[in-house]
């Protein structure tokens, strides 16, 4: 602005005509929340059987929204494998929150959304209305698994709406955190994590093919820190 039209801004004018311009383009995130009850009625007449639930808090503040199309619903019961991945992710916008989803993966091994919301965190409370609704959106599914990070307010949600559905964990999703949990070593703790992860269970735990890694190095190399520290 000040080479072209020799107009000096302060850091804050050009912050507020940023968002000035974002609100024009995209709208107000306020009444783009109160429009939510009218779109998901658009919704379930545009596409049949679709799911929209919102919720409010002492009847006047936002709280949960949850989406599930009727086609992707369709989809998913016809013809996709009954394996759902469930993750939270942080919403950075001006009213924050977390955005929660469950989706699975079509014939090209490529993203099929099912359902999602959003909600005021994730916390037991909205996982558990969150998996409630995704269980009357699908009804009865056999042979449903769920695949999640390990997060235990998603355990304890699975647990409590489906109990009986089989729950297994991301391998990357834990590979990432235990690497960020012990930040030496990387490569070896790495490869000893994937070697337990493809192991083979049994009643004393799992076999570990350690190749040309000894106990006594993996001992040496770990001993220090899981003596003061203990994956959560």
């Amino acid at each position: 602005m000040r080479k072209e039209y020799d107009v000096n801004l302060s850091y804050d004018k050009v912050w507020r005509s940023n968002e000035e311009a974002l609100r024009l383009i995209r709208g107000d995130p306020t009444s783009s929340y109160g429009l939510l009850p009218a779109y998901g009625e658009a919704l379930k007449i545009m596409n049949p059987s679709t799911i929209f639930e919102f919720e409010l808090k002492d009847g006047k503040y936002f709280k949960y929204v949850f989406m599930a199309l009727g086609q992707l619903i369709r989809g998913f019961l016809a013809c996709i494998r009954p394996v759902l991945v469930v993750d939270g992710a942080h919403l950075k916008g001006k009213f924050r929150g977390v955005l929660l989803t469950a989706f699975g993966s079509n014939a090209n091994n490529q993203i099929y959304p099912v359902a999602f919301a959003i909600v005021d965190g994730e916390t037991v409370a909205s996982w558990v209305w969150f998996m409630t609704q995704l269980k009357g959106a699908l009804g009865v599914v056999n042979n449903l698994v769920f695949v999640s990070d390990r997060h235990q307010t998603i355990c304890k949600a699975i647990d409590k709406i489906f109990p009986t559905k089989f729950h297994c964990f991301c391998i990357q999703h834990i590979k990432t955190n235990l690497l960020a949990k012990f930040k030496v070593d990387a490569k070896t703790l790495e490869e000893l994590f994937l070697k337990a992860a493809k192991g083979i269970p049994t009643s004393s735990g799992i076999d570990i093919d350690l190749g040309q890694t000894s106990e006594m190095e993996l001992k040496t190399s770990f001993r220090s820190r899981l003596r003061s520290r203990t994956l959560s």
